[in-house]
């Protein structure tokens, strides 16, 4: 039975202060959120210390010269060793704002508000308050010098709210009720009814309060709650103020600055202060009670509230407001308005959104919107547009295909789990198969594939869709009269039915033609910028923009690419979804049954069109999957997309936590370590347990889990002294399963260290076999294409029998001297170029020169010829490292060598007998990380090595582990589920590591060493052992000794990674 979280939290009592502090802590949202880059915890280190407040204008600027820019793109881009950085933080940007102006609500705040603060007294008639929320960050950061300079920029908007008194009539009317309740015969009432008794519906409600049991009556002041958003730009906006206060409405302005403390004294107190009747000599009150606020204002704590909001349900309350504001049905709006909507949908897709709140948004889109701009507002977002297409397809849910009901009855052919037969023999028309890993997804399709079969159905009507040919190859070798290919190949079949003259080609080549065939022209512009933002390092959302340009010129995109004659594999997705109702199916492909493996690997896109496709055809979906395994996020795959499908109440889920592969306590580490808290398993849930019913001991988990601790200050120093790290702790391991005559695996993270591990391990063992199976890569040759796009003008210009030269010569000058591999790749392609076509070239120069063809007809066809060389170059090349990356991978299993090294994302769906993980430890590691890892552990059969580094004081790895062997040893509540089958939640204990930090700084001589410790957990050994130069380190006695004294959070980031 696997060990459940509730064990681990009863082994936590049993452990060191510092073992149970560090061993199972609470995800707290921090800064980096936003950005990795944000370090510090608002103390005393990291960019966002504690000396961070709003402030004045650097020397020599201003408001005006450093204005009031609205911080909405995230981006990042370097030049001359300059990094600069914009990381927007509001989850409303500026612009909506001023969008809606008069219409817009905000709440107004409260005492409990951190960051506000109320400038009136009980003397005063209006309450005044101010807020203040950093709206984005400007970061610069100059590496051209030996000391790296960081520049923080913070822009920050400041909101006053003016709050009318409470009014008379209510007043009065809560007497008259109050008198009334007491007229009422009392004794009839129920105190302990928790039901409250209403007197009022607008204004009064009685309710029972069980502290005191006395009866409370409350007024209504949602008129004091939320105030409406007004301009100070517009001349009308005195009398507007005067005449919301003497209607007893409240109202409220914005301020964008980098300053807000210095820029306080030109808000408009005056127009304040005459709408609200407040004397004038209040102002300096008000400013130095202002300048109070801002000085102990945390900017840390602010971006870590804004990062809590966006990361919560919180967003969903504020993209009501603004589309409430901008494009509801109740008013009128214009294009500007719903532009600006449209952006601010765009603008979420930044940053991890719950899916919770974007069903929520849905729901605000389509209650506050007519259908029309509600259709088009959810085509904006890729998560709404999810929830649009899951809501389509459950209202045609009852009229799919269904498997037939004999499928219960007939025997099953394959030898399967309770949970796997359940899944196989469904016949739901939406399947959802939550598949662990090791846990027999391609059992589970195979027979899912036989008992269709078996029930009479034509295995033609059969079609399995795969992430890999491999996959999809192994499907045909076992039904061959089933169709199966990959999803990119149905999609790429499908669109040449219909575009039969267009190539593959690369991104960055469809644009350079754009610009090539297309000069001047707006749209190809436009079109080819698109793009490139697909590749760009500011992507985020670049898939929906350019779905959304496609779909607003249709017509011109299919023109422009009839006219290039190329398309990529981005755009042919594209445009099957939006011609879905035009594209016929390929030949012979008939779908009644549709089943898709490996589900999470897929692009959210894809899994649109496919539940599109769904609906269109009527045909049952059969899925299989596991989120926590989605590793192609550089893809476009994102967990989200499965997450979405798990949480609509849409699919009927069937879940595998069986794992056919693994021994129980390579699954334990894997369980506790990295699977309770990987996000994308919140829906599933999934807890993997071992097909055997060996007890686990804490001495068998020693003996086939263990874990080296490194402690470095910098990631290139653990890459250089990896060679020696493996010599000194992974040798007599490796040679331990070779005695066994079982296989080692080494599993890096990075391509340049499983190099560096591949040729250490030649030098280790030379009598053994080493393969690597690290796939080639390459990027798309774009010379040709970028050349023509810049320079052909002076080609151009030359004699046409001289023109080939020219350009040969002209493009290899051109080429990339400062890369030898570039040039040199250049040259050949140059060479090649000109071997293949010369004698066609030399054919129309005697045309030309016999006055058959004119000269711009030469220069087209030379044009045409080497952009066709370029697509067909890098097609041919592709197509070659794809198959002999597939046949070395074949090969290199079949060989059976003794060790194997690779990166995780090369041994996906592979095991082995023993596996070295290369691991690094962080407190703050991404989710793409925690599910690279889950990938990594889940791979070993017998035993597990993790290999860990990091730059934390105390690796969790460790104190995981330590936590897993104390919870075997003191079995204090057993590995049982409870009765209700559910693992329920553990309390935690939080501790802040800055406090610790904080605290123990002066017992740190040297900060500057490199390697400070190593934490080893081995057999016979569970605490770390002693560090060699216990005076450059902090010990964990050092460390457990402070802890005593605090009681915080305890997600500390020692490093930006």
């Amino acid at each position: 039975m696997p060990i459940l979280l509730d064990n681990i939290d009863e082994a936590a009592k049993f452990s060191t202060a510092v073992e149970a502090t560090k061993a199972r802590t609470i995800k707290a949202v921090t800064p980096k959120y936003f950005s990795s880059h944000l370090t510090g915890r608002g103390k005393k280190q990291g960019l966002l210390n504690s000396s961070v407040i709003p402030g004045r204008y650097p020397m020599g600027l201003d408001r005006l010269s450093m204005g009031t820019t609205d911080l909405r793109y995230k981006m990042s881009q370097t030049s001359n060793a300059v990094t600069s950085r914009i990381i927007p933080t509001g989850t409303i940007v500026k612009r909506a704002y001023e969008q809606g102006y008069g219409r817009m609500t905000v709440p107004v705040p409260d005492d409990m508000d951190q960051f506000a603060v109320r400038l009136t007294d009980d003397t005063d008639t209006f309450d005044v308050w101010v807020s203040c929320s950093v709206q984005g960050l400007a970061m610069r950061e100059d590496n051209s010098s030996k000391a790296k300079v960081k520049d923080l920029q913070i822009s920050y908007r400041t909101m006053i709210y003016v709050v009318p008194p409470k009014q008379t009539e209510d007043i009065n009317d809560l007497s008259d009720q109050r008198l009334t309740l007491l007229a009422n015969d009392l004794a009839t009432i129920d105190h302990d009814d928790p039901d409250f008794i209403e007197v009022d519906d607008d204004d009064i409600a009685l309710f029972d309060d069980e502290a005191d049991d006395t009866l409370i009556l409350t007024e209504d002041e949602s008129y004091r709650e939320r105030a409406t958003l007004l301009s100070t730009t517009i001349s009308t906006f005195p009398n507007k103020a005067v005449r919301m206060s003497n209607a007893n409405l409240a109202w409220a302005i914005a301020d964008w600055s980098y300053a807000p403390a210095e820029d306080a004294e030109n808000l408009p107190w005056d127009e304040i202060f005459r709408a609200t009747g407040i004397n004038h000599s209040r102002k300096r009150d008000f400013l130095d009670t202002l300048a109070t606020f801002y000085a102990e204002y945390s900017v840390y704590d602010n971006i870590t509230d804004s990062a809590q909001r966006w990361s919560s349900d919180d967003i969903a309350d504020d993209i009501h407001d603004v589309i409430d504001a901008l494009v509801s049905k109740k008013h009128s709006y214009d294009d500007e308005q719903l532009a600006q909507m449209v952006y601010e949908l765009r603008y979420m897709e930044q940053y991890n959104v719950p899916l919770s709140a974007y069903r929520k948004i849905y729901e605000s889109i389509n209650m506050l919107c007519d259908p029309q701009t509600a259709s088009l507002l959810v085509k904006q977002n890729m998560n709404l547009l999810m929830n649009d297409t899951l809501n389509a397809l459950s209202g045609k849910r009852d009229q799919l295909e269904r498997a037939p009901e004999t499928i219960k009855t007939i025997p099953v052919q394959r030898q399967l789990s309770p949970q796997q037969l359940a899944a196989v023999c469904s016949t739901e028309p939406l399947i959802l198969t939550q598949a662990g890993a090791g846990a027999g997804k391609s059992t589970v399709i195979l027979a899912r594939i036989q008992q269709l079969g078996l029930c009479g159905v034509n295995p033609s009507d059969i079609t399995v869709l795969s992430f890999t040919n491999a996959a999809a190859d192994n499907i045909i070798k076992k039904n061959p009269n089933v169709r199966s290919m990959t999803i990119a190949r149905m999609i790429h079949d499908l669109y040449m039915t219909y575009f039969p003259t267009h190539e593959l080609s690369s991104v960055e080549t469809i644009a350079n033609s754009l610009g090539i065939y297309m000069p001047k022209d707006p749209f190809a512009f436009q079109f080819a910028n698109k793009l490139r933002n697909l590749e760009g390092r500011n992507s985020e959302g670049a898939h929906t923009a350019l779905n959304n340009f496609i779909e607003s010129h249709l017509e011109q995109t299919v023109d422009a690419l009839n006219l290039i004659k190329q398309t990529s594999l981005e755009l042919e997705i594209i445009l099957a979804y939006q011609m879905i109702d035009k594209m016929p199916l390929p030949a012979g492909l008939n779908i009644r049954h549709l089943i898709i493996d490996e589900v999470q690997d897929n692009s959210v896109f894809e899994f649109i069109y496919l539940l599109r496709l769904v609906n269109k055809l009527g045909c049952s979906l059969f899925i299989v999957g596991d989120s926590s395994q989605t590793l192609y996020e550089f893809r476009s795959a994102n967990p989200k997309a499965l997450n979405a499908l798990e949480s609509s109440g849409v699919f009927t889920p069937y879940k595998l936590e069986t794992n056919y592969r693994s021994n129980q306590e390579v699954l334990d580490m894997a369980n506790i370590h990295l699977l309770s808290e990987i996000e994308a398993n919140q829906f599933a849930q999934i807890r993997l347990r071992a097909n055997s019913l060996t007890p686990v001991t804490a001495q068998s988990f020693q003996d086939k889990v263990r874990v080296v601790h490194e402690h470095y200050t910098a990631d290139r120093k653990f890459l250089s002294d990896l060679p020696v790290l493996l010599s000194k702790h992974t040798h007599s391991y490796i040679q331990e399963c070779l005695n066994r005559g079982e296989q080692v695996a080494f599993l890096a993270f990075t391509r340049r260290e499983a190099f560096a591990i591949q040729k250490r391990l030649e030098e280790l063992f030379p009598g053994r076999s080493v393969i690597s199976m690290i796939s080639d890569r390459r990027r798309a040759s774009t010379f040709f294409s970028s050349f023509i796009e810049h320079h052909w003008s002076d080609i151009e210009a030359v004699d046409p029998a001289n023109a080939s030269f020219v350009f040969t010569k002209e493009l290899v000058s051109r080429g990339p001297g400062n890369n030898p591999n570039a040039q040199a790749a250049l040259a050949k392609m140059a060479s090649e170029w000109w071997t293949a076509s010369a004698l066609t070239i030399q054919g129309w120069v005697y045309e030309y020169q016999a006055g058959i063809i004119t000269k711009e007809v030469f220069f087209d066809r030379l044009k045409k010829c080497i952009l066709d060389h370029e697509i067909r170059h890098n097609s041919i090349r592709d197509a070659l490292m794809h198959r002999n990356n597939e046949e070395r991978k074949i090969r290199n299993l079949e060989t059976k060598a003794d060790l194997i090294v690779s990166t995780v994302h090369g041994v996906k769906g592979l095991e082995f007998d023993n596996v070295v993980v290369i691991y690094k430890d962080q407190s703050d590691m991404s989710e793409e990380k925690k599910r690279l890892y889950y990938v990594a552990f889940t791979r070993a059969k017998n035993s597990l090595f993790v290999l860990s580094h990091g730059t934390t004081l105390s690796a969790r790895i460790v104190s995981d582990y330590n936590l897993i062997v104390d919870s075997l040893t003191n079995p204090t509540s057993g590995n049982d589920v409870d009765d209700d089958g559910e693992n329920h939640a553990v309390d935690a204990i939080v501790v802040d590591e800055d406090d610790v930090l904080d605290a123990i700084e002066d017992a740190i001589p040297d900060q500057n060493a490199t390697v400070q410790s190593a934490q080893v957990v081995q057999p016979t050994q569970l605490m770390p052992i002693a560090p060699t130069d216990a005076a450059n380190v902090v010990t964990p006695d050092i460390i457990a000794s402070v802890i005593n004294g605090l009681s915080s959070e305890a997600d500390a980031t020692m490093s930006d990674e």
